[in-house]
C-alpha cells in the first residue's frame, strides 16, 4: 500500500523498488526452473517417439536410409521413429518444416546436399542452412552414375556426346527437383560440354528414376544405389560415373574425368540435423548413434554399395564446416552457369 501522508518516513519509490526486485527474482527463478527442466529432459531423452523429416518422397535412397537409421535409433532408445516424407519445392518444404520444429531432439532432419544448394537458387527461403540447424553428423557420400535409357542409340559417353551435339534441344534429362545439386550439376555439365538438352524436374530420386526406366526421359544422373539394380537388369545404361576413381561395383564404367570433364568427381552426401537450439547433450547422443550406424554398415555392407555409396560420419563441428563450404560452392556454381536466386 502506498503511503500518501507527506510526513510518512517510507518514500513512495521504495514501494516500486520492492515490486521490481520481486519481479526480477521471480523471472530469475523461472529461468532456472526452465533450465533445470531442460537438463532433465536431455538426461531422460527420449521419452516419446522421434520423427525424422525427409524432404523427398518415399522410395529414394534418402528415404531408405532414414528408415534404416530409424530402426537403429529404435533399437537403442526403445522409442518408435517416424519417417515423415515432406517433398516439394526443391526440398525446401520439408527442410523449412524441420527448421521451425521445437528444438527438443524429437524432430530431426535427414537431408541431402540440397540443403546447402537451396540458397543459390531461392531468394526467399524459410530457413538458413547455417543459422537454423544444429548439424549432428555426416551419414554418407553417394556417387552418381550418368545413365541413359537403353533405347538411346549411344552405348558410350563419346557416342552420347556426338548424339547430343547433333540433336540440340531434342534429348531430355530428369532432375530430382529444381534447386537440387542434381539440377545444378546437370546445368553445369551442359555448359562445360557445349550441349543443350530439355530439363524435366521431378520431386525426388524415386519418381525421376521411374521416368528414366519408362523412357519418358533419355538421361539422368542417378544416385548410385538407385542405379545398380537397374544397370544389372539392363534397364539403364551407365556411360560415366561422377567419382574420383572407377567404382568396384562398376569397373567398366569410366569416370567423368577420364572422359575429359574434370571437376565432376563428386556426387552427393547426406547428413542428420536438428533445429537450432537443440541441447548439446542430445546432439552428442545422436552423433554417437550415427557413428555406431556408420560402423555397423561398414562392417556388414548391407545398405551401402561399395564404391558407389560410402558410409561416413563426422563430428557436429566438421559437419557445420562442410555445410558452410558447400553453401559458398553452390552459390559460385550458380553464378557461373547464370542461375539467379528467385
Amino acid at each position: 500500500m502506498i503511503c500518501r501522508n507527506p510526513h510518512c518516513e517510507t518514500p513512495v519509490y521504495f514501494f516500486f523498488e520492492e515490486i521490481i526486485v520481486k519481479r526480477l527474482l521471480f523471472g530469475f527463478v523461472s529461468v532456472l526452473v526452465l533450465f533445470a527442466a531442460g537438463i532433465a529432459d536431455a538426461a531422460d531423452y527420449p521419452t516419446r517417439p522421434l520423427r525424422i523429416v525427409v524432404p523427398f518422397p518415399p522410395g529414394g535412397t534418402i528415404d531408405v536410409q532414414a528408415r534404416s537409421l530409424g530402426a537403429q535409433l529404435f533399437e537403442t532408445f526403445k522409442q518408435p521413429v517416424i519417417v515423415d516424407n515432406r517433398p516439394g519445392a526443391g526440398t525446401t518444404i520439408g527442410t523449412g518444416y524441420a527448421a521451425k520444429a521445437t528444438p527438443d531432439g524429437y524432430t530431426l532432419l535427414l537431408a541431402l546436399r540440397t540443403i546447402a544448394v537451396s540458397p543459390a537458387v531461392y531468394a526467399k527461403l524459410s530457413f538458413d542452412p547455417v543459422k537454423d540447424f544444429e548439424p549432428i553428423s555426416l551419414v554418407e557420400f553417394t556417387y552418381w552414375v550418368f545413365c541413359t535409357h537403353p533405347s538411346l542409340p549411344a552405348r558410350t559417353f563419346k557416342e552420347f556426346m556426338t548424339l547430343a551435339k547433333a540433336r540440340p534441344g531434342v534429348l531430355n534429362y530428369a532432375v530430382t527437383g529444381i534447386g537440387t545439386d542434381n539440377h545444378l550439376t546437370m546445368a553445369q555439365f551442359q555448359r562445360a560440354a557445349g550441349i543443350q538438352m530439355g530439363q524435366i524436374p521431378y520431386s525426388g530420386g524415386g519418381p525421376a528414376v521411374i521416368a528414366l526406366l519408362g523412357g519418358q526421359v533419355d538421361v539422368m544422373l542417378v544416385p548410385g544405389p538407385l542405379s545398380i539394380p537397374h544397370i544389372k537388369s539392363g534397364k539403364m545404361r551407365p556411360i560415366a560415373i561422377l567419382a574420383n576413381a572407377r567404382a568396384p561395383s562398376l569397373p567398366e564404367v569410366p569416370t567423368m574425368a577420364e572422359e575429359g570433364y574434370k571437376g565432376f568427381g563428386g556426387g552427393g552426401w547426406s547428413g542428420l540435423f536438428a533445429p537450432k537450439g537443440t541441447p548439446d547433450k542430445i546432439i552428442q547422443l545422436l552423433n554417437a548413434e550415427v557413428q555406431k550406424y556408420v560402423r555397423r554398415n561398414r562392417e556388414t555392407g548391407t545398405l551401402f554399395i561399395e564404391g558407389i555409396q560410402v558410409p561416413e560420419s563426422s563430428t557436429p563441428k566438421a559437419m557445420a564446416t562442410l555445410v558452410r563450404e558447400e553453401v559458398a560452392k553452390w552459390q559460385r556454381v550458380a553464378r557461373e552457369i547464370g542461375i539467379k536466386p528467385e
